[in-house]
């Protein structure tokens, strides 16, 4: 979808916002947001949908420039968990390709 640098800080570090369609299949684990115009990712900063899932920036796991993203139904709406559980991941195998993920990151 895209990519867009936000900012730059004093150090010369950017903040990217970048846009990516979800996965058809999603694999268990998460999906996986790469971002071009960083070398190094830092930090995960935000990541969101419009969908409603959970998609919480401290689970993510950064490797060099792309980031893995478990994707999660939010705690109240799985049956049998209490409120203040993470949720449950997204199944293996679910469509995910109409959900559009946006993710700001810090790197450089």
């Amino acid at each position: 979808m895209g990519e867009t640098i936000i900012g730059q800080l004093a150090d010369g570090r950017i903040l990217v916002e970048v846009s990516q369609e979800g996965p058809n299949p999603y694999a268990t684990g998460g999906i996986t947001i790469n971002v071009a115009s960083v070398g190094k990712i830092d930090a995960v900063l935000s990541v969101r949908n419009e969908d409603g899932y959970k998609t919480d920036p401290d689970e993510a796991t950064i490797s060099n420039n792309s980031i893995l993203q478990p994707v999660r139904f939010h705690g109240y709406a799985c049956t049998g968990a209490p409120n203040s559980t993470r949720g449950y991941e997204v199944l293996n195998g679910a469509n995910l390709s109409a959900t559009t993920f946006k993710a700001i990151v810090l790197g450089h």
